[in-house]
């Protein structure tokens, strides 16, 4: 989560509003395929959203880094869950909304919630396989 938000700092100060407008079809998008339940265009958005942002911020490293560290996401954990498109659909808008106001703070508040969201998520399916037992 630190350098997702780290991240997410650096998105609110240097992003464009074409970048920003970017994120913004990509949510649409995500909302179309949500709704169809098409879990491949689901996690190949969601991908194109996040890089996106990464990219935005200029700090190449950390977003090479936090790449590397997503390849070892179960995706299709996500991408197969209402729930989750919905949440994430919402978070979405509220990240965009804020990164148009500049607001920094709002940009790292909601950046770390769907983080969290998503570990939150993962380690109740991982606990209803039983791994923990």
């Amino acid at each position: 989560a630190t350098i997702a938000k780290e991240l997410a700092t650096s998105a609110a100060e240097r992003i464009t509003d074409a970048e920003i407008d970017d994120l913004e079809h990509l949510t649409d998008v995500l909302t179309t395929v949500v709704a169809a339940g098409d879990v491949e265009a689901i996690a190949t958005t969601e991908f194109a959203f996040h890089r996106t942002f990464n990219r935005s911020t200029g700090r190449i490293k950390l977003a090479w880094f936090l790449l590397h560290v997503a390849r070892y996401m179960p995706l299709m954990v996500y991408a197969t869950d209402p729930e989750w498109g919905a949440a994430a659909i919402r978070n979405h808008r509220e990240v965009i909304a804020a990164l148009r106001r500049k607001d920094t703070a709002a940009v790292v508040e909601h950046t770390a919630w769907g983080f969290n969201d998503g570990a939150r998520r993962l380690t109740e399916r991982l606990a209803s396989t039983g791994i923990w037992d």
